[in-house]
């Protein structure tokens, strides 16, 4: 009867090992996508090549490949698709501004007070605003959401994945940089209620003496802890808290900043306090683009659907972008989404080409150029080996207006498909 029970325990034991061995190999599963013209964006373009993808990040990718030596690989032909890296939308509010629009589904800026940063938009994404979805099939994998511009200083911005129901899986930086505003956006948020600043000589103002107050606070916590018994110990304010990090450099600042003059706010103030910013909308920025670039500071143009009565030109046939990069400006190109559908940004990428940016430059502006702003260059922004498997199967070439998303894979798995 022992002997009997202990077979029994011995087959099911086996049983147990084999199921497991299977979900192992499952969860493990190589795929290769063949075929095709892949824009690794940073190492050329590839024609009729394979990308091999091992659980989420990118293994390899092959100029030349033996179909035979994949029979373990779950192969996905794509055939005479053209592939390119996922997309990255450096400037939006997705999540904050939910669908359907509406003020009770709005929480995009902490409104209450010029400056207040201590909020963060982590705090009121919502994972299962529709946009997320739309973005996704528009091909974007990775977005910076960011805090409204009704605020001086506004709230610390994040960078998610849009691939996941759940926010926690979604987050790729949890505190990416403090958000500015000059212009329209503080003197319309502000000027409407009657309450300071009404006027750019109004929140320059504001901006400068809470920077020096931020300073004088950070002295008088050095002066304490050098000698806690002989100073009295600083009362701990938040604010300062956040605005001290960001004139120690642990954070930098992304600034609203439309007209010319807004944009040399931005630089002299970021200049005589000694932190780090980019910038974001920037339409005047080829009146400007020659201080910009003297500064090594990147840009996020746009969107281009939209926006064109914050400094621009109404005949709006300037090409902006394309200025700037001869100039010697990094740029990005953003949705600035929900205000514009997130889905949209390779539209975006192609009205800046139809305007007179060159098309390299353009799969740039929407890849590893706002991979790098966010300081994720080593992770996303090209179809590169050791990245995220974060991959886009276009119907045609990317700057084609009749080109659809057919796919997208975001970690090595595929989270949408057109058919």
């Amino acid at each position: 009867m022992l002997n009997k029970i202990i077979k029994l325990l011995i087959v099911v034991l086996s049983i147990f090992c084999c199921v497991a061995s299977l979900s192992g190999k499952e969860k493990n599963k190589q795929i290769a996508i063949i075929g095709g013209k892949i824009y690794t964006v940073t190492r050329g373009v590839i024609e009729n090549g394979c990308i091999i993808i091992e659980d989420s990040k990118i293994k390899k990718v092959l100029q030349n490949f033996d179909q035979n030596s994949l029979k373990d690989y779950e192969i996905i032909d794509a055939g005479n698709k053209v592939l390119i890296p996922g997309l990255i939308d450096a400037h939006s509010h997705i999540g904050l501004m939910t669908l359907p629009r509406a003020s009770v589904n709005s929480d995009i800026s902490e409104a209450v007070e010029p400056i207040f940063p201590v909020v963060k938009v982590v705090d009121a994404i919502y994972p299962k605003d529709p946009s997320f979805k739309k973005a996704l099939r528009g091909g974007v994998t990775t977005v910076a959401v960011r805090h409204g511009s009704s605020n001086l200083f506004g709230g610390l911005s994040a960078v998610l994945k849009t691939g996941y129901d759940k926010l926690r899986n979604m987050i790729l930086i949890e505190e990416l940089e403090v958000k500015m505003a000059f212009g329209m956006n503080p003197k319309s948020s502000y000027g409407s209620r009657n309450v300071f600043p009404v006027t750019r000589m109004g929140y320059a103002f504001a901006v400068r003496d809470f920077l020096k107050r931020t300073k004088k606070y950070m002295k008088e916590w050095e002066k304490y802890k050098k000698n806690p018994e002989e100073n009295t110990k600083p009362e701990k304010n938040e604010k300062f808290e956040i605005l001290k990090r960001l004139l120690n450099k642990e954070l930098s600042a992304h600034v609203h900043c439309a007209r010319a003059d807004d944009i040399l706010l931005a630089l002299e103030i970021s200049e005589e306090f000694g932190f780090a910013i980019t910038l974001g909308h920037v339409y005047e920025g080829h009146k400007v683009a020659t201080e910009i670039a003297a500064r090594n500071i990147p840009t996020v143009f746009g969107p281009l659907l939209a926006g064109w009565d914050q400094g621009k030109s109404q005949r709006h046939s300037i090409n902006v972008a394309g200025e700037l990069v001869n100039a010697g400006v990094k740029v990005s190109i953003m949705t600035d989404s929900p205000y514009i559908s997130q889905q949209d940004l390779l539209f975006h990428a192609t009205m800046a080409v139809r305007l007179g940016l060159k098309k390299d430059y353009a799969l740039k502006a929407i890849t590893i150029n706002p991979a790098e702003l966010l300081g994720l260059e080593n992770r996303i922004g090209s179809i590169s080996p050791g990245k995220d498997a974060d991959i886009v199967i276009l119907s045609g070439e990317p700057f084609d207006i009749s080109t659809r998303v057919e796919k997208v894979f975001i970690d090595g798995k595929l989270r949408f498909s057109i058919e």
